[in-house]
């Protein structure tokens, strides 16, 4: 079984959130063309929705890489280069309460970005909310 059919039937899909992405984004391999390869990169790109993904997506790459390795006797080795968990400020949060109040808006809607946010947050401990145009 490959990578992506793995993937298929690891990961679930929440109502709201959607399911956690896996893109094959990088593959490095040679030198040259009509030369054997000495090694071969791979990078992938989670986009996880939960801490429980995260552990998932590492464990999905640490068995099949070293079932690879194993079945073609070569080394394997895995780094996580970057990764920000998921962020969320609940509604109710009282800072939420006072900046739809001072901002005159009624409804809140919660929306999946992709944001600096996910570096920032995480460091400072704070809530946060994105206001503006968009959906």
């Amino acid at each position: 079984m490959n990578i992506t059919e793995r993937y298929e039937k690891i990961f679930e899909a929440d109502p709201f959130w959607g399911k956690t992405s896996m893109n094959i984004g990088q593959f490095h391999g040679g030198v040259q063309v009509n030369i054997v390869p000495n090694y071969s990169e791979i990078q992938l790109d989670f986009r996880v929705i939960s801490e429980e993904d995260k552990e998932k997506a590492v464990e999905l790459v640490r068995k099949t890489g070293e079932e690879i390795a194993k079945k073609y006797k070569v080394r394997f080795a895995e780094e996580i280069f970057n990764y920000h968990p998921p962020i969320f400020t609940s509604p109710d949060n009282h800072y939420v309460e006072k900046f739809l109040q001072a901002a005159g808006v009624r409804e809140v809607i919660i929306t999946k970005y992709c944001t600096d946010g996910a570096t920032i947050i995480p460091i400072k401990k704070i809530p946060f909310i994105i206001f503006g145009p968009g959906d």
